[in-house]
């Protein structure tokens, strides 16, 4: 039984004070397999909220919403940076689409920042060009790790050096740092065994649990190691 459609938690919810909001959050699982043979729906996991399921008073049901975020694809990503120069009158092209987010990472929020500045300093010119991304947007801490980790497979150990020494110098902690050279030596491996397995991109990055941002520039580096 779906644990939102028990008596206790109508009890639960009607006993809550209407001062008080009650935030759940959860992700919306479904488990795999059909009920049988003749039936195609999915069985849904015992903890999914569904508010229209939910057996609860009607005062109390009034009072609630439901909202689904969707996880920040490459095609949700682009369109909402288009968007924003779009509104802006800026042009922006494919290429320096994808180079700004590589250069500012895949969080959507820091993106729509980044942009909006970026528009704001192209207002006359009317174009965002590499040199004005260079120019105005830092390079994450990821990206910098992926470009670390990177001149580490050309055993450009000078490079490596320096793209570290710069690390500390931007005040970024050792443990913060080190924990994510190991998260994307491990992302790079899985990618790695993925395109061995002849996998597509869509399968890497369920099977890899990463954004597909990430998964693209771990197959850049993957491409140039080998198992």
């Amino acid at each position: 039984v779906n644990i939102w459609q028990r008596p206790e938690l109508n009890e639960l919810l009607i006993s809550i004070p209407d001062e008080t909001i009650v935030i759940v959050l959860e992700e919306n699982k479904t488990a795999k397999g059909a009920k049988d043979d003749d039936d195609d729906d999915k069985k849904e996991d015992s903890t999914t909220f569904d508010l229209t399921k939910i057996k609860a008073h009607k005062n109390v049901k009034d009072r609630m919403c439901q909202i689904e975020f969707d996880k920040a694809t490459e095609g949700i990503i682009s369109a909402k940076v288009l968007e924003i120069c779009e509104e802006n009158k800026i042009e922006m092209s494919r290429a320096n689409l994808n180079y700004l987010v590589t250069r500012a990472g895949s969080d959507l929020s820091t993106l729509e920042n980044e942009t909006k500045k970026l528009c704001m300093f192209c207002l006359n010119k009317k174009e965002i060009t590499k040199e004005d991304i260079d120019l105005l947007v830092s390079e994450n801490l990821e990206e910098t790790v992926f470009n670390l980790i990177e001149e580490m497979t050309k055993k450009n150990m000078t490079e490596v050096h320096k793209k570290y020494k710069a690390l500390i110098t931007a005040g970024n902690d050792q443990r913060s740092i080190m924990p994510l050279i190991a998260w994307q030596y491990m992302l790079i491996l899985e990618v790695k065994m993925g395109l061995e397995e002849k996998k597509t991109l869509p399968e890497i990055v369920n099977a890899t649990g990463a954004k597909e941002y990430p998964v693209k520039r771990a197959i850049q580096v993957a491409d140039k190691m080998s198992l």
